[in-house]
């Protein structure tokens, strides 16, 4: 997908029981400016029907996702009650640089995983993918890393993904968005960033295993398990977790 950052199929990951059907779960970064073969391609060939965005009203104000017929939009608010501090991008200042953009990733992290609002986007995520009754559904937010990268992690853990694979995934994003990244860091530099706040904003940019480790730290202090998280924190029942396997494992 040229137009498409950070696109890709989940379709083929091994479960504990099987694999992902391919041409199902697709996940990627906004759907701005798409190109008519790449459209194409969506609606043929990955016969998509449903797409989940994960940003908020603003983001979504400013650059809509590309209306395409017979497809269903669901807006779904992730960080509906979370302030971004550190990791927006209006409100760099003259001393941001890599370390600060870091630890600001991992606090969004955490924060995505415990708010009670973005446990119950993602209860909602995981119900419309099963309600979802034909062709592929498509999640995404900006970027398609992070609150994409958290939903991910959440689905594929439910689906009997294990860690490692679901960190291989997780890091394919540095590559998937290698492009597009260098053409947002040019022109971070022609508006006049320091190299300083360009290392920074490349951070931001990019994925790092101690991100997606900060998911995992905040659910195992505050829950146990994963499992626990998934039941407790996210209110997924058992009963939805089989459906959601016959639904997308073969």
């Amino acid at each position: 997908m040229d137009s498409i950052a950070n696109f890709r199929d989940l379709g083929g990951i091994r479960t504990a029981e099987g694999c992902i059907k391919k041409k199902q779960l697709l996940r990627s970064g906004e759907l701005v400016e798409i190109s008519k073969p790449d459209r194409a391609k969506l609606i043929d060939e990955f016969e998509l029907r449903l797409i989940i965005d994960f940003r908020d009203e603003s983001e979504i104000s400013k650059r809509p996702d590309v209306i395409m017929e017979c497809i269903e939009y669901c807006n779904i608010d992730i960080m509906e009650n979370i302030e971004e501090t550190t990791t927006n991008l209006e409100k760099i200042t003259k001393d941001f640089n890599m370390i600060i953009a870091e630890e600001g990733m991992k606090d969004i992290y955490t924060k995505i995983t415990l708010d009670k609002y973005a446990r119950l986007g993602y209860n909602r995520f995981i119900h419309k993918l099963v309600e979802h009754e034909k062709g592929a559904a498509l999640f995404h937010c900006f970027a398609g890393k992070d609150r994409t990268g958290i939903g991910a992690a959440i689905l594929l853990t439910i689906l009997g993904v294990n860690k490692n694979d679901i960190f291989e995934d997780y890091l394919l994003t540095n590559a998937m968005r290698k492009t597009f990244n260098v053409k947002l860091i040019q022109e971070a530099r022609r508006d006049g960033l320091s190299e300083q706040q360009l290392a920074g904003l490349e951070t931001l940019y990019t994925v790092k295993e101690s991100f997606l480790h900060s998911m995992y730290t905040a659910i195992y202090d505050k829950y146990g398990t994963f499992e626990n998280y998934i039941k407790n924190g996210l209110m997924v029942s058992p009963s939805i977790i089989e459906k959601l396997r016959r639904k997308y494992v073969e």
